[in-house]
Parts: C-alpha cells; sequence; structure tokens
C-alpha cells in the first residue's frame, strides 16, 4: 500500500482530481463548432457539442439532440429536430444543407427535455463558394437586429443581390414594428425605387406588391395582383405565401364579399390542378378548417401526397375531415386514429416544449373529430376517453366543443350525473354549448320544464364551487394616464382583452368588443381593459384608425406573461372578488362574450381557493 503521506500536497491533488472527474474540463476550448465554418448547398453542416469544454450545461453520459430552425429565401420556415451520436465527451449531428437554405438556429436539448440556454448557435448564415452569404441570408438577420444594425442589414442585402424584393417585405416588418410612423411612407416610396430598375416581374416582387397594397389598404390591388399569380405561377412557393397573406390580411381587416370569393375560389381551382404544390400541400393545414373548403380537393391533396410520404399525418387528417363532411363515419374514424398514431411517433424526436404546442393545437382537434365519430358509432367509453384527451389538451383554448361530447357518451351510457357535470363544464367555456342537452336531461328526469332555470343556476354554483383562483395581483395604467389596482377593482366586473397590434384575429373581432362596451355603457360596474404588448406611441398611430372601445395599457408584455396569455387574442372574466371566472384564446362574437358577462354580474358563488 502507497504512503500518501510522502506526496507532494500538489501531486495528490492531481491525483484525486483524475480518480473523481471522469470528465476533464477543457480549457478555452469552446462548448459547439461547426464544420466547415462558412457552409454551402450541398454540404453536410458538422456541428459538435463538447460537454469537456468550460461553461457546457450537459455532461457525457446524456442523450443530445438537437432543435433546427431553417429559413430560407423564399419565404418558407421549418422547424426540425436531428440526433446526435456520442463520440468520447462530445456529441456529433449533422444537418444537411439545401437550397434555397440562407439561414439556421440551433438549439441543444437532452433526454429530459433541459435546454442549454447558454451554448446555441444563434444565427448560421449559409455561404456561396466564394465566401459570400446566399440570397437573402443577411436580410433573414434584419427582424432581430438593434436598429442601427438593421438598415445595414438590409442595405448588405441589396447590394449583392439588387433583385432580391423579398429582402424589402423584411425590411417594412421591421420599420412597421419599430417606426410604425413612417411605416406607409416607406412602402410606397421603396415600391416607386423598384419600379425605375425593374425588369420584368419576378414573383417575389409580385408578392411584395400584394403584401404593400394590404398595409395600404387596397385590396382590390392586393387581389388583382394574386390572382395573376395563382394563374400564371400556382406552383410557386411564393404564390402560397401571397395567398396566405391576403386570407390573413383581409380577414384581420373584416373584408368580405366578392373579393374574398374569388381569390377563395381561384386557389380551389389552382389546387385542383396541381395537388402537389406548396399551394396544396403547406396551405392543407388552413384549409382544413374552412367549412367551404370542398371535402372532394381536400381528398385529392391528400391522395396525392401519400404515396410521397405515408408517414405524415396531415393528410390521413385531411382523408378523415373530408369523410366526416361527407358522412362517412367509419373512414373518417380510421383515418383520424391513423392521424393520431402518426402525430404522436413523429413527435417523439422533439422537445416536450414543441410536443404540447402541437398536442394544444392539433392533436386537441384529432382527438375531438375521433370522439365524434366513435360517438356516432356507438362506441361510447372510446368516445369519452378521446372527449376527456380532447379537452386536457385544449385546456384555456377549449370553446367547450369536447365536454360537450364527453356529457354526449356519458349520456348514452344513462349516467345522467356525469353527463349533468359535463354539460355544465361544456356551457361555462362557452355559453350555447350544453344547454339544450341540460334542458333534455332534466325534462327526462322531471317530466316538464318547469324549475330548469333555478336547477341551472344551483348546478353552474356547484360546478365553481372550490375552482376559482383569485387572479394574480397586478397593476396596470391605461394610455390616459389612469391606474388601476387589483385591490381598487374588487367589486368591479373586469373584463380582459390581451392583444398587439400584428395580430389579425385581435383586429377581426375589434367590432363586436365595441358593441359590448356599448351594451354596457351605462354600468358602472363593468370594466372593459385593451392590454397590449406595443408601446403608446405606436398605439396611438394605431387608433387613429382603428377604433377600440376598451381602456387600453400600452406596454404590458408583463401582463401577458402573468395572466398566461400567449395565444392571441385571450380573454379573462374577473369576478367581483377578483377571481378569475372565465376565459378563453381565440377572437370572440358579442354573442358570445355578452352572456358570460352577464353571468359575472349575476352568478354567486362561495368558497373559492385562496
Amino acid at each position: 500500500m502507497k504512503n500518501y503521506s510522502q506526496i507532494s500536497p500538489i501531486i495528490l491533488l492531481l491525483i484525486l482530481v483524475n480518480c473523481f472527474c471522469t470528465t476533464p474540463v477543457t480549457a478555452g476550448e469552446p462548448v459547439i463548432t461547426i464544420h466547415p465554418e462558412k457552409p454551402t448547398w450541398g454540404q453536410l453542416l458538422q456541428v459538435t457539442y463538447n460537454t469537456a469544454a468550460d461553461g457546457a450545461m450537459f455532461q457525457s453520459d446524456n442523450e443530445l439532440r438537437m432543435t433546427v430552425w431553417t429559413i430560407y429565401a423564399d419565404g418558407w420556415h421549418q422547424f426540425e429536430a436531428y440526433s446526435m451520436r456520442r463520440v468520447g465527451s462530445t456529441f456529433v449531428g449533422a444537418i444537411p444543407l439545401k437550397e434555397p437554405l440562407c439561414q439556421i438556429r440551433v438549439h441543444f436539448f437532452n433526454q429530459f427535455d433541459v435546454f442549454d440556454l447558454e451554448n446555441n448557435i444563434p444565427h448560421q448564415l449559409i455561404y456561396r463558394p466564394d465566401g459570400q452569404p446566399v440570397r437573402h441570408a443577411d436580410a433573414s438577420l434584419i427582424d432581430d437586429a438593434e436598429p442601427a444594425a438593421a438598415r445595414k442589414q438590409f442595405d448588405k442585402e441589396i447590394a449583392l443581390y439588387p433583385d432580391n424584393y423579398y429582402a424589402y417585405y423584411e425590411w417594412w416588418g421591421y420599420v412597421k414594428q419599430h417606426n410604425r410612423a413612417q411605416y406607409e411612407r416607406v412602402l410606397v416610396d421603396d415600391l416607386k425605387r423598384i419600379e425605375q430598375t425593374l425588369v420584368g416581374k419576378p414573383l417575389d416582387y409580385q408578392f411584395i406588391r400584394v403584401s404593400a397594397y394590404l398595409e395600404l389598404h387596397k385590396e382590390a390591388k392586393a387581389r388583382e395582383i394574386l390572382l395573376s399569380m395563382l394563374q400564371k405561377a400556382p406552383e410557386a412557393r411564393f404564390t402560397w405565401f401571397a395567398s396566405r397573406l391576403y386570407r390573413y390580411k383581409t380577414y384581420a381587416q373584416n373584408i368580405t364579399g366578392a373579393g374574398p370569393t374569388a381569390v377563395n375560389d381561384a386557389i380551389v381551382a389552382a389546387v385542383r390542378k396541381h395537388p402537389t404544390s406548396p399551394l396544396a400541400r403547406i396551405g392543407l393545414a388552413d384549409y382544413l378548417f374552412h367549412e367551404n373548403f370542398p371535402s372532394d380537393v381536400l381528398r385529392l391533396i391528400a391522395n396525392a401526397w401519400l404515396p410521397d410520404n405515408p408517414f405524415h399525418s396531415l393528410p390521413h387528417y385531411a382523408l378523415a375531415i373530408a369523410a366526416k363532411r361527407d358522412g362517412q363515419m367509419q373512414k373518417s374514424y380510421n383515418a383520424v386514429r391513423q392521424a393520431i398514431d402518426l402525430t404522436l411517433t413523429a413527435s417523439q424526436n422533439f422537445p416536450q416544449s414543441f410536443r404540447a404546442s402541437q398536442q394544444s393545437h392539433r392533436l386537441s382537434g384529432m382527438y375531438h373529430l375521433w370522439a365524434e365519430t366513435a360517438l356516432s358509432m356507438n362506441k361510447y367509453a372510446e368516445a369519452l376517453a378521446a372527449a376527456k384527451t380532447s379537452a386536457s389538451l385544449s385546456k384555456n383554448e377549449s370553446q367547450g366543443g369536447a365536454e360537450e361530447l364527453e356529457g354526449k357518451a356519458w349520456s348514452a351510457l344513462n349516467d345522467t350525473y356525469d353527463a349533468e357535470r359535463a354539460f355544465v363544464a361544456a356551457n361555462l367555456r362557452h355559453i350555447d354549448r350544453g344547454l339544450e342537452d341540460l334542458r333534455q336531461l332534466y325534462i327526462r328526469s322531471h317530466g316538464s320544464e318547469k324549475g330548469f332555470d333555478t336547477h341551472i343556476g344551483e348546478l353552474l354554483t356547484e360546478a365553481l364551487k372550490g375552482k376559482l383562483f383569485p387572479a394574480p395581483d397586478f397593476s396596470m395604467t391605461t394610455m390616459n394616464g389612469d391606474s388601476y389596482t387589483t385591490k381598487q377593482l374588487r367589486g368591479k366586473v373586469v373584463v380582459l382583452n390581451f392583444w398587439y397590434i400584428g395580430c389579425g384575429p385581435c383586429k377581426a373581432e375589434l367590432p363586436d368588443l365595441n358593441r359590448v362596451v356599448e351594451a354596457y355603457q351605462k354600468n358602472k360596474d363593468v370594466l372593459f381593459f385593451a392590454v397590449a404588448t406595443n408601446s403608446q406611441d405606436d398605439l396611438t398611430i394605431f387608433l387613429k384608425e382603428h377604433k377600440f372601445s376598451y381602456r387600453v395599457v400600452p406596454d404590458a408584455k408583463g401582463l401577458h406573461d402573468l395572466f398566461d396569455a400567449y395565444s392571441h387574442p385571450t380573454h379573462v372574466i374577473i369576478d367581483r372578488q377578483g377571481r378569475v371566472l372565465w376565459r378563453t384564446s381565440g377572437s370572440i362574437t358579442f354573442d358570445e362574450l355578452n352572456p358570460m358577462i352577464e353571468r359575472a354580474l349575476t352568478l354567486v358563488v362561495e368558497h373559492s381557493q385562496p
């Protein structure tokens, strides 16, 4: 046995470090390296995460993956995930670089869905063989640039690629966010400047004209250009981008009638002829939720897609929705179950935060459709489980549809007690949900409607007992300089609208919100606040063009975070006791919001959570 008392303390320390440190820290080496340093199209970008480097969060016994945000020069962005393989104390991954990719952003997470927030690749440009950035690479940095640097990035892009008109779209978006007062003037001046040197009518130029004319409230001009794109270049990605922008902006501006109808008809016609185009495949996620989009065209897109990628969930979901619209419930049932299985399988490579986002949107709808089809086929237990899953996934965004399906399943199983409670839960989400079903259950039990209104009030009160939580403690100041605190608002019904200027659905619902305010203008017990993330200056410009009767609160991102209002718009009603009585996400109508305020004024609920 060695006598360690005879060894130098420094040597002994080195021996102990060697014994107990399985991965020596390598001073001076970066945590993340890439090869090559200036990657080009056609290459595999090798990304290395060194767990032995100073500052690395992860250890060599972890399992690492990368999330990669890919940005393309033709308006397409995509979120991808890649595995990494362990090589000693490092992890190595490879990212294929395909034209027209112009930038990637990379983050690292382990098997526990923990991200290393300090070590990532925030902006990696793609380069030409001569070392210059590829088309749109510099422009892709504009959005995240500081004010002084944003214009330099734009000028640098135009110097390299004077015909990259899509760069103007990036620049205009930055101006709209940071210098709204000059926004329209910039649009007009830039269009004039481009036209002086323009050769031909390239698609990205047509796209930015559609964008600019929509922003300048010249829908007819934007429509004329878009219809030409749909006819002459239906398979171009910029055509899809322009059509999506048109539908979004006309919805936000409450434009209806012959114009939008003509565009929708042209989109359907183009997709019929080109079912594998970006207009068809990228647009499919939007078309699924348009009731007037033909079911045969949904099937056409899906059946053209499946031979290329049978494991993508979206075409299966499209087939399920199309079959349900056509009354083919067995086909819909089979297709939606396959879509759910594929969605769950595909999402396993992504972090939990991404999976949660996916589940709260598309998966919730899939389970809802599963519950509907199962219920129609008398598979009541199955419908019940699917409805419960849909409701749990939708969380605060639920409109009560899943809870209503749950009630129908309980009712079919002759469980009146649970059916009532499910229908009440649906009605608490949406004033029209579950009410008629509750009426029929009551008549079945009592022989008539006599006493039904009293019974409903008792059910609602009982359902809310012990489930209402106090609103978070907050204070806010409106654009007029009036300040409010939680304590001051006690005794009032407080209606909150969380929104921001660039939110299309937020703008689309303004007429209905103004009607609600007008209905309660003589009632001093109801206060309305529009809680915005935008600055006072930007809101002042916006409100000159858009009437909004709520009390507007500027610079209120902190309140959005406090109320977990990450979907926009989000509506919250706080009762007289300062408790959150109701909330929902998505645009809302007068007929949906007004009854909920009436309920807050009349319903008395005790025994709230402390």
